[in-house]
């Protein structure tokens, strides 16, 4: 069994430095989870999303563009930085956003696909265990 990667690394939301933390499970291969320091809770906000959605959006040459689904965009600020937007749905509509630097997180997503390649993910499920 191979241990999940993880690294942390420092974001930015409005005007402040916060603490980021990206970790990926080959178990669970085409998710990646951000953790998110909240200064104002003092704990840490957990933020599932797809490793293809975060690969799709570096792709992009563009400047301003977005990709994104459901409750996550992710957008291209510049050539060096990426802004990472979660969006809560309840009575009232919540966005949160950390900008994290490109290379980073182009580092980490390389390592992923180290661990397991495009194509490779694989998923075991127990279905008769899931049905009981």
């Amino acid at each position: 069994m191979t241990e999940p990667l993880e690294i942390e690394t420092i974001g930015v939301t409005g005007m402040t430095g916060v603490k980021v933390r990206l970790v990926y499970d080959p178990t669970d291969p085409y998710t990646i989870f951000l953790y998110v320091w909240n200064w104002y809770g003092k704990h840490w906000l957990k933020w599932v999303c797809e490793r293809d959605l975060l690969t799709q959006a570096l792709q992009h040459k563009t400047d301003n563009t977005v990709t994104g689904e459901l409750d996550m965009l992710v957008t291209r600020v510049n050539s060096q930085t990426t802004k990472i937007t979660k969006i809560t749905r309840g009575e009232q509509l919540e966005r949160t956003e950390v900008v994290l630097g490109r290379a980073k997180l182009a580092s980490f997503l390389e390592k992923t696909f180290t661990l397991v390649p495009p194509g490779q993910e694989k998923i075991d499920l127990n279905v008769e265990q899931l049905l009981h």
